[in-house]
């Protein structure tokens, strides 16, 4: 996986974030002894799913999860006490700060020990584009830069601006209530990610780090985080 480098932390202000991917498709063996992990409601909550593939990915993506926190917060992964904070987005109270994204059998998760920093992760599966989808998940701003991306590029940049603004989203805890309108990233894939435009009394762009990685050919990411203008160094673990 290609990851931009961040720079070296030569303020010592620069907001530290771990990186991690893993797959999410494993046996049915290892799929239960994972299980066990999980609380009485995450368990439900797999079983609820209608296709085997899905409770795999499901038990997989929560109990790594689980087992990546434990070591930050000295915690056996079992007893960590995760919560659901705005929107159903998963916390861990006391921290670290975290968020986590899957798509086509992989997963990502973001993590920083500086609690005062809003994070999101996203990534999405590069794949055909509706004409119309663009006019709901883009600004103004943004379609007009979307029409001047060269064509062979189109796809790759709408799905790089939707994989920013997801990002987004998912740090400020909106999800999928957030008005995508509201704000602007870059598209352009030969420009750095940034965020252009916020509207509201919140933190304005400046207070916004956009940060790109490419787990795959076939999937663009992105992390977003709120860090009141510190630099982000973003460190891939495995």
């Amino acid at each position: 996986m290609a990851l931009r480098d961040a720079g070296p932390d030569v303020t010592g202000a620069t907001v530290l974030i771990d990186l991690w991917l893993w797959p999410l498709d494993c046996g049915t063996a290892e799929a239960e002894r994972r299980a066990t992990l999980l609380t009485e409601a995450e368990g439900a909550r797999a079983d609820r799913l209608n296709k085997e593939r899905d409770r795999i990915r499901f038990i997989a993506g929560r109990s790594r999860l689980r087992e990546i926190l434990s070591d930050y917060a000295g915690t056996a992964a079992a007893s960590l006490p995760l919560q659901e904070g705005q929107n159903g987005k998963p916390v861990l109270p006391g921290g670290p700060v975290f968020n986590l994204s899957h798509a086509s059998g992989l997963a990502a998760l973001a993590i920083t020990a500086d609690t005062s920093v809003w994070l999101g992760v996203d990534i999405e599966g590069a794949r055909a584009v509706d004409p119309g989808l663009g006019a709901h998940v883009f600004a103004p701003e943004e379609r007009t830069a979307l029409h001047s991306v060269d064509t062979s590029a189109h796809d790759w940049a709408f799905f790089l601006g939707w994989t920013r603004k997801e990002a987004v989203v998912k740090a400020t805890g909106e999800g999928l209530c957030a008005d995508l309108q509201s704000f602007a990233v870059t598209l352009d894939p030969a420009l750095p990610p940034r965020l252009l435009r916020i509207d509201g009394d919140g933190p304005g762009p400046g207070a916004w780090r956009l940060y790109d990685f490419r787990p795959r050919d076939d999937l663009a990411g992105t992390i977003a985080a709120m860090t009141g203008g510190r630099e982000i160094l973003v460190n891939c673990r495995t």
